[in-house]
């Protein structure tokens, strides 16, 4: 029987996806590793969840209805729960000008779709040190 590696460090992780097969999958994916994960759905839900978990990770999924990705990290950002989460953008845009909002607005990473579980498990495992 194949056993799971647990990570060294557990963390409290809130992914934020509109859609909910991606949301899902990918939550399922990091509670196998012995993640704390919260999903939220949209933006508003994401950020209620915020202030009762406080995430030390947040994935975050750039365009949503209502309020979008970026509006959604520049308002984690502002909150004391949200200001030394990593919070890294999941979605299917990678140009050149999709990062560079993305850095604008806050993150601290940008990956696309399908995202490449290696290097996030990296990223949330070393707490975003490295480059993506």
């Amino acid at each position: 029987m194949a056993t799971i590696k647990e990570p060294v460090h557990a963390k409290r992780i809130l992914v934020v996806d509109d859609d909910l097969e991606a949301a899902l999958l990918l939550s399922l994916s990091l509670r196998r590793l012995g993640h704390t994960v919260v999903t939220a759905n949209n933006a508003e839900d994401g950020l209620a969840w915020a202030e009762g978990v406080s995430p030390e990770v947040v994935l975050l999924d750039l365009e949503m209805e209502g309020m979008d990705g970026y509006l959604t990290c520049r308002t984690l950002r502002s909150m004391d729960r949200g200001k030394n989460a990593l919070i890294v953008a999941v979605t299917g845009h990678g140009e050149d000008e999709d990062r560079r909002r993305t850095k604008e607005a806050g993150f601290d990473h940008h990956l696309v779709k399908p995202v490449d579980r290696y290097l996030l498990d990296r990223l949330i495992e070393q707490g975003g040190k490295e480059e993506a």
